[in-house]
């Protein structure tokens, strides 16, 4: 499958670079593999996963060591080794998990999303340069109609049959032709600068050489309302301000979870006075006298988030 896509981008750029004409498909396949900012959401999916996949990750152990009575004759009265290991909550590293799950699957709807814009994009810009390319023609028309409505003037004014003010007359309308053509070829480049940048395509292999065939025809598409309606549903960009709303309510959880308890347990080994040497184990249970200065602020701000998103799912339902 990989070899087939590779092959599928070669032709593209063998296409590019040797026939230099880019049709509206070829400029479609060659941004959905060579656009940057689809390269960034491909490495922020790919980091995204790799969250969700660490998510559940526990603490370094920790090693330490006490000596207890150093005299000058470098006596001790104990010594003691402990490995000493935290461990959280149980429920916290799996809320933590399933919140690492949907920002996965938010991400991959916002690529979705993305995809689809930069499909359009493509398509309305290139229809925008064929646009802007037949203004440049007809505006190098009317230029080559004053040129030579002066020069009919100029000819006309020699033979005495036109008067003088018609030379002015003509010379304004050849620099409004003048001024009308340069703005239409910089808007014409400029719209194709764009299409590049959108695509994707390197600065070494733009050119002005480069055609682009008028392959575009009008097609009326009727679409029932209630498939429009029900297709709402599924557009990535609803799925993914639900998918936000969902991980607001892990973040509410976390918040709260907060309340619960972690674990830290150890085992150690004493040694008295070189003389007696035990081995032992130790554990202890964090406790939450803090909460109402740090995770109670902690759980009103996911609340707020929470009810931000829901404002936002349902203004994106509204524009729909």
């Amino acid at each position: 499958m990989r070899l087939r896509k590779l092959g599928g981008v070669l032709l593209i750029a063998a296409t590019l670079l040797t026939a230099r004409e880019i049709t509206v498909q070829q400029a479609v396949e060659w941004a959905m593999t060579h656009n940057k900012t689809l390269a960034q959401f491909k490495e922020q999916l790919s980091a995204a996963e790799a969250a969700s996949s660490a998510a559940l990750a526990l603490e370094y152990p920790e090693l330490s060591y006490s000596r207890e009575g150093m005299d000058a004759n470098q006596k001790y009265d104990e010594i003691r080794w402990t490995l000493s290991q935290s461990i959280e909550f149980p429920n916290k590293p799996f809320l933590r998990k399933q919140q690492a799950r949907l920002q996965h699957a938010a991400k991959q709807a916002q690529y979705e999303e993305f995809l689809l814009e930069l499909r359009t994009a493509v398509k309305v810009t290139y229809v925008d340069l064929l646009t802007r390319r037949n203004i440049l023609r007809l505006r190098h028309r009317e230029l080559n109609l004053a040129q030579l409505f002066q020069k009919a003037v100029e000819e006309r004014i020699v033979a005495g049959i036109s008067p003088e003010f018609e030379r002015i007359q003509a010379e304004i309308q050849l620099a409004q032709a003048k001024n009308s053509y340069e703005e239409a070829r910089w808007t014409f480049h400029s719209q194709r600068y764009e299409l590049f940048t959108l695509i994707g395509l390197d600065a070494d292999e733009q050119g002005y050489d480069i055609q682009f065939p008028d392959s575009l025809i009008y097609t009326r598409l009727k679409i029932p309302q209630k498939d429009a309606l029900d297709g709402v549903v599924n557009q990535p960009l609803m799925r993914y301000y639900e998918l936000l709303e969902k991980i607001a309510d892990k973040e509410i959880s976390l918040a709260k979870s907060q309340l619960l308890p972690d674990l830290s347990v150890g085992i150690f080994t004493q040694d008295i006075n070189g003389e007696s040497r035990k081995k032992g184990f130790e554990a202890g249970l964090s406790l939450p006298l803090w909460y109402p200065l740090v995770q109670k602020g902690q759980t009103s701000k996911a609340r707020a988030e929470k009810r931000s998103v829901e404002w936002e799912l349902a203004q994106q339902k509204l524009l729909y």
